[in-house]
């Protein structure tokens, strides 16, 4: 894929970009009122309002470049707000045909027409937008995110498929290709991979793909982006991405780091990047000096020290290293041992460890005290500069944004008691009301939700949330919802919202669950329900019978408690960490314990056998006879039980109808070939998987 992008790129012969002083998306305002309202109203979320503005004003005589940029707002407008990118599309062809075929400025007209055509799903015509732009304006400012959308769409253009399918509405023909199921592959699990790495496997994956194509055709066709839930994920989605790329692009890429400003940094902070003295040796740690000397010797001669310390150290936790040890000049407990080995001329010889032991040393690494060059921290200067100037300019963005559109905090802190109006945007003509607020909190998860509940925490939330409205605003303004990052992330979004939708209207919604049905499945599944017996005691496990009575004595006598004998006596160690408490169930080994135990009552104390010649002393706290749970208590379960059956039944019976709809047909051959038709592309599989529940 990257071979084809840098082909991409040097294609072009015509090259045209950013002409200087050539001004892009310009402000028509002060010689166009309907342009201004037209902003105003979009800016407000007053999209049919703003729609007919820029259409009003498109209808005067206009100048060509301004006509031009009137259309290039229309379409921003369709595509982006309305969600219409035919009517977009229509309005760039407009707007190209103002211009010369080689104007710098149609760079502007083909990156849009792209994002229209590949949300159209014309993702062939798109791939050629794209490419105009990074072949032949190079220098414009979209040909990254042009790039992005070549990139995006190649995997749909890749032209070995491994299905197709026809929409009756458009009679177009929708490919699901190889590409697209290698990229699935990639994402399963490398364990779980060879499972569909075989021709089955490979159908399978295209059933998925499948499941994600045919849900989103009917969605389409049922108009499921107008569902309140599909309108708000959406919602959400985009201003999350835009906040992303708005900091991106107005606040990370513009911090600069001079050197200047990395050698001031490295002289101020010296004493961070101060290292302290280190020693790498191998040693053998012995009881004397003499013993010491003798094993230096032995280095001297050739030995390993390696197989020395598995034989004569006393540090056994070094030996499984080789001896190996690394001390620092820091560590005040090894001073004696850190100066020996430095003091040392050879690299063999013999260092004091403490007062008691000696070690025979093979020095393999000094370093003295000393700092850290700054070539060695320069990459951790630049963060550090980096995150203090992002900060800052991230907080005086923060406040130039709301002077800008008129921020107005109505309260200096947020009490338990909150007024009905918290905040105010002027320019956007919003106030967050006390609902606005109450709505908000209750989308944080609840495990969150106490932090946000403290006046500190209130105004931290209405701090975002004014953030949000203001820098969603500005990066609307500024065009960055046609930034190749945002349009992968609404890509995404768009199609998990449009599948839970459908999931949610078409076949959910549809199947219902009766009381009749949940107590027929309880009477035939009662068994599933059933709570074994079981006996809660406390016990002694020891090594026979005659312990056994020993400590049951102790036990009676009340010197100390039985949780105090079960840690101290017990041979089964998780039960004596617990002081004995265990539950005993009806066929768990050792079986004939249970049988022993469950004939007694609560308050018994005595000894059983327990395994092989092991007893146990015993004191029977509860003994419960074999039970079912009740209908009541089960009721939720068997009802998602039985819902999820008939929802998976509905998904099956679905998929097949639209496999019928869409003109379905698979292309990668099965191991076995049906008779018949030996050659030809199978037919789709019968049975196939429903889509999935959404997650």
């Amino acid at each position: 894929m990257k071979k084809a992008l840098i082909v991409i790129a040097c294609a072009g012969m015509v090259l045209v970009g950013c002409t200087p002083g050539l001004v892009r998306n310009p402000d028509l305002s002060p010689k166009y009122p309907e342009f201004s309202q037209a902003k105003s109203k979009e800016m407000k979320g007053d999209y049919p309002g703003a729609e007919k503005a820029y259409a009003s004003l498109a209808k005067k005589n206009l100048p060509g470049i301004e006509r031009f940029w009137v259309l290039v707002e229309m379409a921003d407008l369709y595509y982006d707000k309305l969600g219409q990118p035919d009517k977009a599309a229509a309005a760039l062809e407009e707007a190209g045909k103002l211009l010369p075929e080689k104007n710098p400025l149609q760079d502007e007209v083909l990156y849009r027409k792209g994002l229209c055509l590949e949300m159209m799903g014309k993702t062939v015509d798109a791939a050629r937008a794209y490419e105009q732009v990074a072949t032949q304006f190079r220098q414009s400012p979209w040909s990254q995110d042009a790039l992005d959308g070549v990139e995006r769409v190649f995997e749909r253009n890749f032209k070995e498929y491994a299905a197709m399918l026809v929409d009756p509405r458009t009679g177009d023909t929708i490919y699901v290709t190889k590409l697209q199921v290698d990229k699935a592959l990639d994402q399963i699990p490398p364990m779980y991979r060879p499972r569909y790495e075989t021709p089955e496997g490979k159908v399978e994956l295209v059933e998925r793909i499948l499941d994600e194509e045919l849900s989103l055709l009917e969605s389409a066709d049922l108009r499921l982006d107008t569902l309140p839930e599909v309108i708000k994920e959406l919602e959400r989605a985009r201003v999350s991405a835009l906040q992303r790329v708005y900091y991106t692009e107005e606040i990370q890429n513009k911090v600069e780091i001079s050197d200047k400003e990395i050698k001031k940094y490295y002289t101020d902070h010296i004493e961070e990047f101060k290292q302290p003295g280190q020693a790498r040796v191998k040693r053998v740690v012995v009881k004397t000096q003499e013993e010491a000397q003798q094993v230096v010797q032995r280095i001297n001669a050739g030995e390993s020290v390696d197989s020395i310390a598995k034989e004569l150290t006393l540090f056994k936790h070094e030996a499984g290293r080789g001896g190996e040890f690394i001390v620092y000049s820091t560590q005040d407990a090894y001073k004696r041992f850190y100066d020996g080995v430095m003091a040392l001329k050879d690299s063999v010889g013999v260092v004091q460890v403490d007062d008691t032991l000696w070690a025979a040393v093979k020095v393999l690494e000094k370093k003295e005290p000393g700092y850290r060059s700054m070539d060695e921290v320069k990459s951790q200067i630049i963060n550090s500069l980096r995150s203090d100037k992002e900060r800052a300019a991230w907080d005086a963005r923060r406040a130039a944004l709301r002077q800008k559109y008129g921020v107005k905090v109505m309260i200096d802190t947020l009490t338990e008691t909150l007024p009905e109006t918290l905040a105010v945007i002027s320019a956007l003509d919003k106030a967050i009301t006390k609902k606005d607020f109450e709505d908000k909190l209750s989308e944080i998860p609840p495990m969150f939700k106490a932090r946000y509940e403290q006046p500190s925490g209130r105004v931290m939330l209405l701090d975002n949330m004014i953030d949000e409205l203001v820098i969603t605003t500005d990066a609307n303004a500024k065009k960055l919802f046609l930034k190749s990052s945002v349009v992968s992330e609404m890509n995404t979004s768009r199609r998990r919202a449009l599948m839970d939708g459908y999931y949610s209207t078409q076949i959910r919604a549809k199947v219902n669950v009766t009381q009749d049905e949940i107590s027929k499945y309880y009477q035939e599944h009662k068994e599933d329900f059933r709570v074994p017996a079981q006996v809660k005691c406390q016990r002694i496990v020891v090594k026979d019978k005659k312990q056994a009575n020993e400590v049951l004595a102790m036990v009676k006598k009340g010197d100390l408690p039985f949780d105090s004998l079960a840690q101290k006596f017990s041979i089964l160690q998780g039960e004596a960490r617990r002081g004995g408490n265990v539950t005993v169930f009806e066929k768990q080994e050792p079986l004939n314990f249970y049988k022993e135990v469950s004939k007694k009552k609560p308050g018994w104390l005595g000894v059983v056998p327990f395994a092989d010649t092991a007893w146990a002393v015993v004191k029977v706290q509860e003994v419960q006879k074999a039970s079912y749970r009740p209908l009541e208590e089960v009721n939720p379960q068997i009802e998602r039980t039985i819902r999820a059956e008939k929802e998976k039944d509905l998904a099956f019976k679905i998929k097949d109808e639209l496999k019928k709809k869409y003109s379905v047909v698979i292309y990668i051959e099965q191991t076995e070939p049906t008779e018949g038709n030996e050659g030809q592309p199978p037919a789709p599989p019968q049975g196939s998987q429903p889509p999935a529940p959404p997650q």
